[in-house]
């Protein structure tokens, strides 16, 4: 298995090389993405050496690993960042290779740069959920064990991750380019991300112009995914938003359960600035501050670019939203009216959906208003140019009969902390088919009974 480190061509004052130790003891896998590394060819990962490598400890396997430094606006203001307790080990097959919990760096800022095993438990079922829901996320390659202990609320087994993205540059990554190493160091930064994502590009005169025109069109289009199947990324500051059409940093996130459009879940969102009816501005906010940093570079107005991740962002949640309702024609209007009946009688978000594909006929008599809405919605439904085979058929592709629930993973959680992973190991399977028949009314994946809160797990 051979790495490239891509990320020497950063401006030298980006990066910091770290410098992997000697293992105290042995590190184990406790899980590996047998698929993913099927489909790479990385075998030689399995073996003690690559769990090592992947623990963040020197290995034969050679690599040059790298913490990057970026920045980011937090609840709207800016923020000196960096990777903290992670790092880049390599680029193979078209994906970067980093360690999530690989001890603390320069960008640590007094942390002890170490991953309490919850959060990435967490990670693994968030990004597997949502790639199986077809919205692009990070893969989860490993977690390993190295024998550590992250002192949060409690005492926890700390672990290392390791994740597969198309790039580790954000947003973050270009605001902080732009402020330090100004116009020279965006393009820097930009050459290398052209390079990862849109190779093609690279020889291009408008290289960067396109570039940049793609990133809007992507990040409207991965916030309409995200809208659609009632996700919430919990905290959407600017340096955890790639720049590749990706989802990436899981900490306060969740499916939404109770259909709510003001539901925050971090514990620290007090205001609800990452609402699930929030998302949306807050990537509009985001896309302006890459915009500003990109400068010179842009040909025309940012409300132009702007423009581009707004009808990027309406065309893709129309789509998205007429196969969830089985319509011919999409109508972001019906779809906002039924999210609002669903808030107004505190249905659950998933169910309601399954309930219009499969049974109609369960949600009438909840309320005077989803009554006259559900009698609207079978007007169009009968009088469309679709038969009713073919609606439950589009339906059935948009529509899961399961969602990660929140006290679910939180049961899940609490088991490997026991040491028994054969929760996870089944919810595994079954995230990765969320449209299977055979998985509907599964009691594991009943709505949450507990308050749904949630934090970042730095």
């Amino acid at each position: 298995m051979k790495f490239t480190q891509p990320y020497l061509n950063y401006p030298q004052a980006m990066v910091q090389p770290i410098d992997f130790k000697l293992a105290e003891q042995r590190s184990v896998f406790l899980y590996v993405n047998m698929d993913l590394i099927q489909r790479c060819g990385w075998e030689a990962i399995l073996s003690q050496e690559g769990c090592e490598l992947l623990s963040g400890h020197q290995s034969s396997i050679e690599c040059t690993p790298l913490a990057l430094a970026y920045g980011g606006h937090q609840f709207g203001h800016f923020t000196r960042l960096g990777d903290g307790r992670a790092c880049v080990i390599g680029r193979t097959h078209g994906l970067d290779v980093s360690l999530k919990g690989s001890g603390p760096t320069k960008y640590a800022r007094g942390g002890d740069g170490l991953a309490p095993l919850p959060s990435l438990i967490k990670e693994l079922l968030m990004s597997t959920a949502l790639n199986a829901l077809h919205v692009p996320s990070s893969r989860t390659l490993s977690i390993t064990y190295h024998h550590k202990t992250a002192f949060r609320e409690q005492a926890l087994p700390a672990g290392v991750l390791a994740r597969c993205m198309r790039t580790n540059i954000r947003i973050g990554s270009i605001e902080y380019a732009n402020l330090f190493h100004q116009e020279e160091g965006v393009k820097q930064v930009l050459n290398l991300a052209i390079s990862q994502l849109m190779p093609s590009l690279s020889q291009e005169e408008d290289a960067f112009e396109r570039f940049i025109k793609e990133c809007c069109v992507w990040w409207g289009k991965l916030t309409a995914q995200w809208e659609s199947v009632g996700f919430v990324h919990g905290v959407l500051n600017s340096d955890n938003v790639s720049l590749a059409y990706e989802t990436i940093d899981f900490g306060p996130c969740a499916f939404m359960e109770t259909m709510n459009h003001h539901q925050a879940y971090s514990s620290i969102d007090v205001l609800n600035r990452y609402a699930y009816a929030n998302q949306n501005k807050v990537m509009r906010f985001n896309v302006s501050l890459f915009l500003n940093s990109c400068g010179s570079l842009l040909h025309g107005s940012i409300d132009d670019y702007l423009a581009l991740f707004d009808e990027s962002y309406e065309t893709t949640l129309t789509y998205l939203t007429s196969r969830k309702l089985g319509l011919v024609q999409g109508d972001l209007q019906l779809w906002r009216s039924f999210l609002k009946c669903c808030e107004d009688n505190q249905l659950d978000f998933t169910d309601s959906f399954v309930a219009l594909m499969n049974d109609v006929s369960s949600l009438y008599h909840t309320s005077d208003r989803l009554d006259a809405w559900l009698k609207e919605y079978e007007n169009r439904i009968h009088t469309q140019a679709m038969s009713e085979e073919q609606r439950v058929t589009i339906m059935r592709q948009v529509n899961p009969l399961i969602v990660l629930r929140h006290d679910l993973v939180n049961t899940i959680i609490e088991q490997c902390l026991d040491q028994d992973f054969s929760l996870l190991d089944e919810v595994m399977v079954m995230i990765q088919d969320p449209f299977n028949p055979k998985y509907k009314h599964h009691p594991w994946f009943k709505p949450s009974v507990s308050k749904i809160v949630t934090t970042c797990g730095t």
